[in-house]
């Protein structure tokens, strides 16, 4: 279900109102969305949970929408080896989308050093063979555009 030119044009001006932002996290926050959430990896949206996140946003954006990653060259206060992949979110237009909603480049990558640690975070389009380690359930990322699906606030976008 790709969305129409209409429908980005009010994406366009809810992200930048803010109001995209808070819906996602509405929604997110809901225990519907938490026991998904849990039968995938008992994480959190920003801890384990990214992926699946990512991979039904991009399913809800669809053509156009691509996975991207947040690496980073380590984290402040251990000791850690640079990481590739810290974060997976998706790219839509000129915004990256995670748990906290649309952001410029800029955005994201000062927040994930200030909230998360990292140090001289950087994106990427999002290589599968770095994340081996991580899965994505189908049927978790379907539930979740479901849930997405819906939601009149989001079909309308």
């Amino acid at each position: 279900m790709a969305l129409s030119d209409t429908q980005r044009n009010t994406l366009r001006k809810l992200v930048e109102a803010g109001g995209f932002n808070k819906e996602l996290r509405r929604i997110l926050d809901t225990d519907v969305a938490y026991n998904i959430l849990d039968q995938h990896s008992g994480g959190t949206w920003m801890a384990g949970g990214c992926l699946l996140l990512a991979e039904a946003l991009r399913h809800f954006f669809g053509e156009g929408a691509e996975l991207w990653a947040v690496g980073s060259r380590g984290k402040r206060f251990s000791v850690s080896a640079p990481v590739p992949v810290e974060h997976v979110v998706v790219k839509y237009q000129d915004r990256f989308i995670d748990y906290y909603g649309a952001s410029s480049k800029e955005q994201l990558l000062k927040r994930m050093a200030q909230e998360e640690d990292l140090i001289q975070p950087y994106l990427h389009p999002l290589d599968h063979s770095q994340i081996k380690e991580l899965t994505c359930h189908p049927d978790s990322a379907r539930a979740l555009l479901s849930l997405f699906q819906q939601h009149p606030s989001l079909r309308s976008l």
